[in-house]
């Protein structure tokens, strides 16, 4: 599935400009729109099941107050996460998706690795994911687990050698904020095999400006507009 025309346009939380971010629903949106990928973030709840969510709290995106880590699953299930959505479990996200569409899991706590890697394995979905995180030894702990994972470095500014960083982490991809991409990062990445996944770019200009240097995916709230201009630029 990773062999797909580039540049990807990546549904950030799902299609969340349209959607309550990080839902089904947002997932099922992205996915109708004709998105590369979906982006979304994963933290454990009180029993240890694999949520999808992207604050540690959920008073942002629910209408519950507290930790997800205060509540158990079947406690989380509870509350609406907007237009009447539940949390989903990564189970549950992987089961929609599954050889549908690209998945990008941001690891957002250092001690979900294992669980997070047991799911991927039980789906068969190594082909289909990217594990990703700003937590880098956690990056490196997922390619230990199992190699044929692919893996991305977050991190939000220009480091002087960004190859080092994704080579000390074994990491595929390198995940920086969009106006820390220069030429120079792209073309030192792409010559190593690396490859450069911009986030959150929603503004038309900066979508053309990172398409134009040539990076392999954009991380976006508004993935309509992200698929017009690749159309506008390469034709597809």
């Amino acid at each position: 599935m990773f062999n797909r025309k580039k540049p990807w346009c990546i549904g950030h939380r799902g299609a969340s400009a349209v959607a309550p971010e990080n839902t089904l629903k947002s997932f099922k949106m992205a996915m109708q729109l004709g998105a590369d990928m979906i982006e979304l973030d994963v933290r454990l709840s009180k029993d240890r099941r694999v949520v999808v969510i992207h604050d540690a709290e959920i008073s942002r995106t629910s209408n519950g107050t507290g930790f997800v880590r205060s509540y158990t699953l079947a406690e989380l299930k509870k509350f609406d996460f907007g237009e009447g959505e539940k949390i989903p479990t990564l189970e549950e996200v992987l089961e929609l998706t599954k050889g549908k569409i690209l998945v990008n899991i941001e690891i957002k706590e250092p001690d979900m690795v294992k669980e997070v890697v047991k799911i991927i394995e039980e789906f068969n979905a190594e082909d289909q994911v990217l594990v990703s995180s700003f937590i880098h030894p956690v990056v490196l702990a997922v390619k230990k687990l199992n190699p044929e994972i692919r893996t991305g470095v977050l991190f939000g500014c220009r480091p002087i050698n960004p190859i080092r960083l994704a080579r000390e982490a074994q990491a595929d991809f390198l995940h920086p904020y969009h106006e820390a991409i220069d030429e120079a990062m792209v073309k030192e990445a792409h010559a190593e095999g690396i490859g450069i996944l911009a986030w959150t770019v929603d503004s038309e200009n900066s979508i053309k400006r990172l398409m134009r240097l040539g990076v392999d995916g954009i991380i976006t709230n508004d993935v309509e507009t992200c698929l017009n201009i690749r159309k506008q630029l390469f034709g597809f």
